[in-house]
């Protein structure tokens, strides 16, 4: 009995055997796991093909118009009439206005209009070629334009009356005794009856202000029944050669610096015209003066002109602006560049130094991105800064260490990035135009990309 009691009881257990299965599962799920960690943390880079175009450039602007003009004041007080019509080249000695003191020539003048109809066929069909000019061209933001329309419309019907009557101002001069009076031009030159302060300025007194065509105010002669001694009667241009001053920013300085001619379009009526072109600089501003020699009297009426610069779009290779990256490079004297060791690749003989210290040549083979006249660019992984150069044939040495940048945009054709140098011809916001066939840059039908800031040299793609 004694003996049972002593006896252990042991448990079994159970062999441990590995699940193959069990690991591979896992192995595959951790797999899986790091897989989309790393496609959904990486960067995608989005591809864009260079094609050839080009860029329509914004070259309208707000020109000011500067004439050789005279104002010529009233002598006396009374009522004024006209007797030539405005944008009217008149001689010397014309009879362009009277003035009557007490009005009963005005009546006069009233009365001989009621007793015939004193416009002829030409005159209503002048009259009915303005009212379509100006109704085909009319702008509904522009509703201010219907007032001054309105008044030139009123002034020509009135000078046409009046030019038709000259035959009688003699006699109504005579009925008058004294109290009515003609003046004539002075000098030959084409009429116009608004003022606005602007007469004489030159190209050397204008300012950024002139060009505020909301600020501007044009005084309409021919809505004055009475005048007084020493106000404007009319203004008259003297000369047929006149100009037109632009405000320029340094883009457009740059792209036309070297321009002596350029065509320009007019907008109000799509008419062209060659000008010559000249800048000038003045307190930080930079103007544009397109002198022209005739076509003056088409736009005698206006102080401001709406002109579009017929200058050639530039074509090459297109690509988004966003695209572009800045990427710094070591300069080598082109001397240093040499053909040698068993390839035919152009190098440089790079001094290096054994264990020792003892000094020898390597021949390297780096990129070259661009040349200047003078040094090639080199990418800064290729070197260390201090690193010396040998020229051939010669004991000179050059030291690694001046740097300059280079724009341009990574292509990705072979799957990696590969920095291309770019020429920018012309560039706006979204897009730039750069040279096709440069030595070291892109051609047609290169994918490069798109977003350049997300890109480094060598990266491997992942469209």
């Amino acid at each position: 009995m004694s003996g049972s009691k002593n006896k252990k009881v042991t448990m079994y257990r159970k062999p441990f055997h590995i699940n193959i299965g069990v690991i591979i599962f896992a192995a595959i799920f951790i797999y899986l796991v790091i897989c989309v960690y790393m496609y959904a943390t990486r960067v995608r880079i989005s591809p864009y093909e260079v094609k050839a175009g080009s860029l329509a450039e914004d070259n309208t602007y707000t020109g000011l118009i500067l004439r050789q003009e005279t104002v010529v004041n009233a002598e006396q007080s009374g009522y004024v009439n006209y007797y030539a019509r405005e944008k009217e080249k008149v001689a010397n000695g014309t009879v362009v206005y009277s003035i009557d003191e007490s009005g009963k020539a005005m009546e006069a003048l009233a009365e001989s209009a009621k007793e015939e109809n004193i416009l002829s066929g030409d005159n209503l069909k002048t009259i009915k070629s303005e009212i379509q000019n100006f109704s085909s061209s009319f702008d509904n933001s522009d509703f201010t334009s219907v007032y001054d329309f309105k008044y030139s419309l009123e002034g020509d019907i009135i000078e046409l009356m009046n030019t038709a009557m000259l035959t009688d101002l003699g006699e109504i001069a005579s009925q008058a005794g004294g109290m009515f009076n003609t003046y004539s031009a002075a000098e030959p030159g084409v009429i116009v009856y608004n003022v606005d302060q602007l007469e004489g300025v030159t190209a050397d007194v204008v300012t950024p202000d002139m060009f505020d065509e909301n600020a501007y105010k044009k005084t309409n002669l021919r809505t004055n029944e009475i005048v007084n001694p020493g106000d404007p009667a009319y203004k008259l241009i003297t000369g047929e050669d006149w100009s037109v001053v632009i405000q320029m920013d340094e883009d457009q300085v740059r792209r036309m610096q070297d321009m002596q001619y350029v065509q320009v379009r007019f907008l109000d009526d799509n008419t062209k015209a060659w000008a010559s072109f000249s800048m000038s600089s003045r307190d930080g501003n930079t103007y544009g003066k397109l002198d022209f020699r005739n076509s003056m009297i088409r736009y005698a009426d206006k102080r401001y002109l709406h002109i579009e610069l017929m200058l050639d779009q530039t074509k090459g290779l297109k690509i988004p602006a966003s695209s572009l990256v800045d990427k710094d490079f070591y300069l080598i004297p082109l001397d240093y560049l040499t053909v040698g060791g068993t390839s035919s690749q152009e190098g440089f003989m790079l001094e290096t130094y054994d264990e020792n210290g003892q000094a020898s040549m390597e021949m390297i083979y780096p990129t070259v991105y661009s040349v200047s006249e003078t040094e090639a660019y080199v990418d800064t992984v290729e070197f260390h800064l201090g690193d010396y150069v040998i020229k051939p044939e010669s004991q000179e040495r050059y030291q690694i260490g001046k740097k300059a940048t280079l724009k341009g945009v990574y292509n990705i054709n072979k799957g990696y990035a590969i920095f291309r140098q770019v020429n920018i011809l012309y560039q706006n916001e979204e897009y730039c135009i750069v040279e096709e066939g440069t030595k070291y840059g892109l051609s047609i039908y290169d994918h490069i990309a798109l977003d350049g800031s997300a890109v480094k040299e060598d990266d491997i793609i992942y469209q």
